[in-house]
């Protein structure tokens, strides 16, 4: 073999060798791609499940957030209606003890009350028959005030005047629209502060 034959090989040979490379390269840069383009198809489904867990995640925490924030409503405004019930209870509490206990005095009071009309006296003002004089005497345990006279059901009204235990009242009337006459049966009936009333029948 000659150097020109030699020179030849070698080219050869080394154009071969380039060939191999170049072959070896383009296949393996497309076998890169390949993958790399795999790797890509297979990441975006997973990166799309990934969004829709946390947008599930999400949406469960504001879930129970406006679950937590409702209760919470609720119950402030269980506990301002429980304290207005509890206020409006006590109050309406105390004025009906008040009130009872003042009703349930009074009756015990007036219970006590005994009164007696002991006379009754029938005088005239000029040749006007219309002067009545009662003496009434507190024959109860408490004392009394005169409220009213009654005489054949016409009221009058009597400036009040206490009565102890054991005193005597006198009440003298002057009649307005209706006179006594000799011989006629007069009603009277006496009412005290407290309602405790006595009929009498007179004769005048």
């Amino acid at each position: 073999m000659n150097l020109k034959d030699h020179v030849s090989v070698t080219s050869n040979q080394s154009t071969s060798s380039s060939l191999k490379a170049s072959t070896l390269k383009n296949l393996g840069g497309d076998r890169f791609d390949k993958r790399f383009h795999h790797n890509n198809q297979r990441s975006v489904p997973r990166m799309i499940r990934w969004a829709a867990k946390r947008a599930r995640h999400n949406h469960r925490s504001r879930k129970a957030i406006s679950t937590i924030m409702a209760n919470l409503t609720m119950l402030v405004i269980v506990v301002s209606l429980s304290s207005l019930l509890f206020v409006w209870s006590i109050s309406s509490f105390g004025a009906y003890t008040g009130g009872a206990g003042y009703w349930f005095s009074s009756r015990s009071l007036a219970n006590q009350e005994r009164l007696s009309v002991e006379s009754a006296f029938f005088t005239a003002t000029g040749s006007t028959n219309n002067i009545v004089t009662l003496y009434v005497r507190n024959v109860g345990a408490v004392q009394f005030n005169i409220a009213s006279v009654y005489i054949n059901s016409t009221l009058y009204n009597i400036a009040q005047s206490q009565v102890g235990v054991s005193q005597v009242q006198k009440v003298q009337i002057t009649l307005s629209g209706q006179t006594w006459g000799s011989g006629n049966v007069q009603t009277v009936i006496v009412a005290t502060l407290r309602g405790t009333t006595i009929t009498t029948v007179w004769t005048s």
